[in-house]
This record gives C-alpha cells, sequence and structure tokens, in this order.
C-alpha cells in the first residue's frame, strides 16, 4: 500500500515537473514573428481612454491605417507616421 501511494507520488511529482519546465519551449514565437509595443493603452500620451480593454485589431491593404476595436463598443482608427500608430483622439465608431 505504501509503495502504491509512492509510485503516485513520484509519478505525479515528474509529471507536474515535467509541464511547468516545458511551458517555455511554448511560448516562444515562430520564425519570422516579433513580439512588439504598438501602444501603451494604459498611456493618455498613447490612448485617448486608457485602459480600455482591446478585443482587436485590423489593418488597411497599405498597412498605414490601423482599426482598433474595445470591450467598451468604440472604434479608433491609428495613422502611421513613420515610426509609430497615432490614434486618433474620438472613436470612428460607438455602439457603447
Amino acid at each position: 500500500m505504501l509503495l502504491n501511494q509512492l509510485k503516485k507520488f513520484i509519478f505525479h511529482f515528474f509529471v507536474a515537473v515535467s509541464l511547468l519546465t516545458s511551458t517555455s519551449v511554448f511560448s516562444q514565437l515562430a520564425e519570422g514573428f516579433i513580439d512588439d509595443l504598438i501602444i501603451d493603452r494604459s498611456n493618455p500620451a498613447t490612448f485617448p481612454n486608457a485602459g480600455e480593454v482591446f478585443m482587436g485589431t485590423i489593418f488597411n491593404d497599405s498597412g498605414m491605417q490601423m482599426f482598433i476595436w474595445t470591450k467598451a463598443g468604440r472604434v479608433y482608427v491609428g495613422d502611421w507616421n513613420g515610426s509609430t500608430y497615432v490614434i486618433q483622439s474620438s472613436p470612428v465608431l460607438n455602439i457603447a
């Protein structure tokens, strides 16, 4: 009985350790992808409604405009200025 409990403990211990150490392998970006902060939504200077939750983004065909929709039901437009996207202060659509 004690031997079976010890075997179960050792098995679960190794499963837990292997799962905890293998998560870093799956968190890597695929070849050719980058992780870069485009807009700091906590900074009112870069996003008009600081702290609003982004739900998604989409870009126009040229990539010069970025459309951001938020959980609150607002859609903002960001225009590319050569180095970053400048978000317009008022939403282009507000269904809140």
